[in-house]
């Protein structure tokens, strides 16, 4: 499933993450958000505390450490076949 990833300038949870997604050579999207009130109003539709912002498939998985929680349980479990 597809991770995206909502995220501010000089946000250290995001460079954390960023680099958390790279080193489990994990694909996902980055959508900077810039304006105030759009931040404002993400963190209020997924009920976030603060940025990043991480969604998989379109489901709102948290934030840094719920991301790199999330990328160890994927790292461990057994590779699924593709049938």
């Amino acid at each position: 499933m597809a991770f995206k990833m909502f995220s501010m300038d000089n946000c250290r949870s995001c460079e954390y993450a960023r680099i958390a997604f790279d080193d489990y050579g994990c694909p996902f999207v980055e959508e900077k958000v810039v304006d105030p009130l759009d931040r404002a109003t993400l963190r209020a539709l997924y009920s976030a505390k603060a940025f990043p912002i991480i969604l998989r498939g379109g489901d709102y998985v948290g934030g840094f450490p719920h991301i790199c929680e999330l990328l160890q349980q994927l790292a461990r479990a057994p590779a699924q076949s593709q049938d």
